[in-house]
């Protein structure tokens, strides 16, 4: 999504998409940070919030819970399954922000989740 889109046009993209997650990307697709399904919680008591961009929307609720903008954790397209999970697992995360070989670490073109991981091998 981009960092000007109404909150609630990123949840409802979630939602459709079956994703926990979306990019905030700038007008250059450099990748700002992420907006989750556990953010939402930041509009309890206001839901005035759902309207507000996502990019303000993070950092106003960010600010509540006494958080920065967590940066995003990267990965090269080209990179080995065994180095994504010892990123995943080093990081403790479950979502790696995946750019091109020739793109700048947060020009953004796609997501690795643990999920899409554990398929490999349960197929």
């Amino acid at each position: 999504m981009t960092a000007n889109t109404p909150v609630i046009l990123s949840y409802a993209k979630m939602i459709d998409n079956h994703f926990s997650a979306l990019g905030i990307l700038d007008e250059d697709e450099y990748m700002l940070g992420v907006i989750s399904f556990k953010d939402i919680k930041g509009a309890v008591g206001d839901f005035g919030k759902l309207f507000m961009e996502t990019e303000e929307y993070i950092n106003v609720i960010r600010r509540q819970d006494f958080r920065d903008m967590i940066p995003t954790v990267n990965i090269k397209n080209s990179s080995s399954l065994a180095k994504s999970i010892a990123k995943l697992d080093a990081c403790k995360i479950h979502r790696l922000f995946v750019y091109g070989e020739n793109d700048k670490p947060h020009h953004f073109s796609g997501i690795l989740s643990l999920n899409n991981v554990l398929s490999v091998f349960i197929k």
